[in-house]
C-alpha cells in the first residue's frame, strides 16, 4: 500500500490521498480502535467537527475539529451536513458538521469512518456479551459490576429486556445483547426500545439503576412469563412496573405448582382439543357483554355463546358469573405461568 501512494504522488496527489485516508482506517480497525479515536480521525482528517449517534443506546458522541471531545448537546445532524449510516441503520449515524463548500474527501473519510465504526463494534461483539452477563449475574461484585456498566458505556438508568431466543445459540443485533440460560438479555438507555428483537416477540423488560441490573433482570424474566405468543387476547410485551399483584403471584409460583391447579388443568385439557379455549375465555371476562366477546374475536355472537356453553360444561361453572369472573381471570394468569417459555 505505502509503495502504490508513493507511486501515486507522482501521478494523481488526489489517489494518494484517498489511499492514505483507505490505509488509515484500516490501521485503525487492525488495531480495534474505540468510537473515540474513529471520529478524532475524521475530526482531524476533515477539518471539522464529527458527531455520532446511536438511537438504540442513547450514546452520543461529537469531537471537535482539533480532536478534542465537544458538547454531546447536538444529538441529530442538521439537513445539511453529510451523514452516513453505521451498517446501514438508520438509527446509527455518523456526521460532519460541515459549514461552507465540501473537502475533496470528505464522502470517502466519512464512509471510512462508518465503515470502520460497524467493523470495530461487530469485532467486539463478544466483549460485549461478556461484560453484560458480568453486568446482570447477582453473584458478580458490585465493583466489577460498576466496570461492566462503563465498558458498555451504559447511562446511570437502564432498561432490561428477556425475551424468548429464535436461537439459541445468538442474541440479538443492535444494542448489547447475549443468551442466559435460552432467553436474550439485552440492555439499552432507560425508555428505549430493543432494536434488534423482531417485532411480536415476547419481551418483558425492566427500568432500573446500573448498578441494580441483576434485580432488573430478574423482574423482566418475571414480566416474560407473563407474556403470550399471540392469538389468545395476551400481551406479547409487558413492564415489570405495570405489573402490581401480579409480580407477587409470578414469583411465588413455579410453572410446575400452577399446573396442578384443578382448574387449570382442565383448561389445559380442554385447549388440547379446542385451541380457542383461552382467547375465548379472556374475551368473556374482559368484556361486559357476549356481542362485545364475541366483537373483540371477530366471531358472530351465536358461534362464541355455543363455545361459552362447551366451556361451562366442561369447567362446571361460568366465566362471566358473579364468582366465576374472578376464578376465571385467576385460572387464567396460572394457566400462563404453567406454559414453558419459547
Amino acid at each position: 500500500m505505502r509503495d502504490l501512494i508513493v507511486r501515486l504522488d507522482v501521478i494523481d496527489d488526489g489517489a494518494a490521498s484517498a489511499l492514505r485516508v483507505i490505509a488509515h482506517f484500516d490501521s485503525l480497525v487492525s488495531t480495534h480502535a474505540s468510537v473515540g479515536a474513529l471520529l478524532r480521525a475524521t475530526a482531524t482528517l476533515t477539518g471539522c467537527a464529527v458527531g455520532y449517534q446511536d438511537v438504540a443506546t442513547g450514546r452520543a458522541r461529537r469531537i471537535a475539529e482539533d480532536g478534542a471531545e465537544a458538547s454531546a448537546e447536538i444529538r441529530n445532524p442538521r439537513g445539511d451536513w453529510p451523514v452516513a449510516h453505521v451498517d446501514e441503520d438508520p438509527d446509527r449515524v455518523v456526521w460532519l458538521e460541515r459549514s461552507g463548500p465540501a473537502g475533496p474527501l470528505d464522502d470517502l473519510i466519512l464512509e471510512r469512518c462508518a465503515q470502520a465504526l460497524a467493523r470495530t463494534q461487530t469485532a467486539r461483539a463478544p466483549l460485549a456479551a461478556g461484560e453484560l452477563r458480568v453486568l446482570l449475574d447477582d453473584e458478580s461484585p458490585l465493583d466489577r459490576r460498576a466496570v461492566a456498566a462503563r465498558r458498555l458505556h451504559l447511562p446511570a438508568t437502564i432498561t432490561v429486556h428477556a425475551a424468548i431466543a429464535p436461537d439459541a445459540g445468538t442474541g440479538a443485533s443492535g444494542p448489547p445483547s447475549t443468551v442466559i440460560d435460552g432467553l436474550i438479555a439485552m440492555v439499552t438507555a432507560a425508555g428505549q426500545e430493543a432494536s434488534g428483537i423482531p417485532a411480536g416477540s415476547r419481551v418483558g423488560t425492566c427500568e432500573a439503576a446500573a448498578d441494580h441490573a441483576p434485580q432488573a433482570w430478574a423482574n423482566a424474566r418475571t414480566a416474560l412469563r407473563l407474556t403470550g405468543v399471540g392469538g389468545n387476547l395476551e400481551p406479547t410485551r409487558l413492564r415489570f412496573e405495570s405489573l402490581g399483584a401480579l409480580a407477587t403471584v409470578a414469583n411465588h409460583m413455579t410453572a410446575k405448582a400452577a399446573a396442578t391447579d384443578p382448574d387449570v388443568m382442565r383448561i389445559a385439557a380442554l385447549a388440547a382439543d379446542h385451541p380457542w379455549v383461552v382467547g375465548t375465555m379472556r374475551a368473556l371476562v374482559m368484556q361486559p357483554s357476549v356481542r362485545q366477546a364475541a366483537a373483540l374475536l371477530h366471531l358472530h355472537h351465536s358461534t362464541l355463546q355455543e363455545r361459552e356453553a362447551l366451556v361451562e360444561r366442561h369447567l362446571g361453572w361460568s366465566p362471566r358469573s358473579a364468582t366465576g369472573r374472578p376464578r376465571a381471570i385467576t385460572a387464567l394468569l396460572l394457566w400462563r405461568l404453567s406454559q414453558p417459555l419459547g
